[in-house]
């Protein structure tokens, strides 16, 4: 699959063009290239991911700190460059970056990120959240905001693995992590 991305060349004029104009660089050329290979399931997915990024109800840093620890569990360098920036954006500080890089991220989180990165780890362990973590997410979140944070996981969840089975090679305008930062 990997000699198929790097064999697309985008259009001009095309999304590819568009993205680079509004970002800079690469702007996910990669990742919309795989996606370009099934047109069909390419316009029902960005549209639910457009969905996770722009019209959650979730907020922003809490919607980024999930994408980026469903990317390091998943070992999704891909996702994660092209997340570390939109975190940075929402607020997200390098040293909370790093700190997601851990088994346990440690201190410094407020009760409602804690209890998200839980929800996120047990999500990817087991398809659930268990009671405590669920209570904890509740009393600070709405119903509405719950579903989009366990669409969240489950999206991005979905991408990592394209990504990975796909060798996605990272654009030239990312930096993903390091392939062992998890041993």
């Amino acid at each position: 699959m990997l000699e198929a991305v790097k064999a697309l060349t985008p259009p001009a004029g095309s999304v590819y063009e568009r993205r680079r104009q509004t970002r800079g660089g690469s702007g996910g050329v990669n990742a919309l290239a795989l996606l370009a290979q099934h047109p069909p399931l390419a316009r029902a997915f960005l549209g639910f991911n457009r969905h996770l990024l722009y019209e959650s109800e979730l907020d922003a840093r809490l919607r980024e700190l999930a994408v980026l620890r469903v990317a390091w569990r998943l070992g999704a360098a891909y996702e994660w460059g092209q997340h570390v920036p939109v975190a940075l954006d929402c607020g997200v500080t390098r040293a909370e970056v790093e700190r997601l890089l851990q088994d346990d991220p440690g201190e410094g989180w407020s009760n409602l990120e804690r209890a998200l990165l839980a929800a996120t780890d047990q999500l990817l362990a087991g398809g659930d959240i268990d009671d405590t973590t669920w209570r904890a997410l509740a009393s600070e979140l709405d119903h509405t905001e719950l579903l989009d944070l366990v669409f969240t996981v489950g999206g991005y969840a979905t991408l990592a693995m394209a990504f990975n089975a796909a060798r996605l090679p990272l654009d030239p305008d990312l930096e993903g992590f390091r392939p062992d930062v998890r041993e």
